[in-house]
């Protein structure tokens, strides 16, 4: 069974920590303060180097060192993300921004938030891996608003497809 995760909502951490940076800017003691920020990537916007990437700056199609996140974790504000060349055991295979037309009463609720995100992510992982879930291997679990995080704008859900074993490479079409 997939595992859903909210976002976590960056906003306080933001207002705390902005007027140190400003600072601090002069001193060029800002780097790594403000927490992870968005990792390093070619011209095709592939991760380059593994680093802890602010929630909101991980793509589609980036690869996860899933086995470097806490598995108690409810929320999170970074991910491990790794070049998919490098072993991983994780990768984001869709995403899907829900609408305000569908929710016309705003922030939907925790658990119905939770099942759109899983119905979606379910549907994308057979078209994703090339088996079905029930037949596979692998596992997935999403990201998904937390309530602070859709006051903010925030109405991305994003897909990982996860595997027990690291891969290097993509899992798409991989039939695992």
């Amino acid at each position: 069974m997939s595992t859903s995760r909210p976002r976590a909502l960056r906003a306080l951490a933001a207002l705390v920590a902005a007027p140190i940076a400003l600072a601090l800017a002069g001193c060029g003691a800002v780097d790594g303060l403000l927490g992870p920020g968005d990792p390093e990537r070619d011209e095709n916007g592939e991760v380059t180097t593994a680093a802890d990437a602010d929630i909101f700056s991980v793509t589609l199609g980036d690869c996860l060192d899933t086995a470097a996140m806490d598995p108690d974790a409810e929320e999170f504000m970074s991910l491990p993300v790794v070049p998919c060349s490098e072993p991983h055991t994780g990768e984001v295979d869709a995403e899907t921004t829900l609408s305000d037309a569908d929710h016309p009463d705003g922030f939907p609720g925790d658990e119905a938030i939770a099942e759109e995100a899983d119905a979606f992510c379910l549907e994308r992982f057979e078209l994703f891996v090339g088996l079905a879930y029930e037949d596979s291997a692998l596992d997935f679990w999403q990201f998904w608003p937390t309530e602070e995080s859709w006051a903010e704008g925030d109405r991305l859900v994003q897909c990982v497809v996860e595997s027990l074993e690291p891969v290097t490479g993509t899992l798409e079409g991989s039939g695992l």
